[in-house]
């Protein structure tokens, strides 16, 4: 499965792609994240796509996940999230997500690396 979703134990949600992702993947994974009961316990999301090695993802899907990551911001005030990226990715649509969420006040970051991603996360939570 390209995009696997995981609760973890934490009070966090990881986000794993791999492989060829698309749009439609990622927002049946937020969905997925704000239909489980767990929803309203989270402290960060992680979304790593260090293992991705396409990533096909229309602006019109950045949108929509953008909102989708409102309404978990909204069962989770002060929420943060970090998003690993892969070295074969363009940051471009992480930026274009970025600008959509700011509007949210949700505090984001992007990496390079899952350690950097985690690291940032311990030192953001509320």
């Amino acid at each position: 499965m390209p995009v696997e979703v995981n609760f973890l134990e934490d009070r966090g949600v990881e986000v794993l792609g791999s492989g060829l992702v698309d749009g439609r993947e990622i927002i049946r994974a937020n969905e997925a994240i704000i239909n489980d009961e767990r929803v309203r316990d989270l402290r960060y999301k992680l979304i790593d796509k260090s293992a991705c090695t396409e990533y096909v993802v229309s602006a019109e899907d950045v949108k929509k996940i953008a909102e989708l990551n409102r309404i978990i911001s909204e069962a989770n005030p002060g929420i943060v999230i970090a998003v690993v990226e892969s070295s074969r990715l363009q940051f471009s649509l992480t930026n274009l997500w970025q600008a959509l969420i700011d509007q949210f006040d949700i505090k984001n970051n992007s990496f390079q690396s899952r350690d950097a991603a985690l690291e940032w996360i311990n030192n953001h939570l509320s």
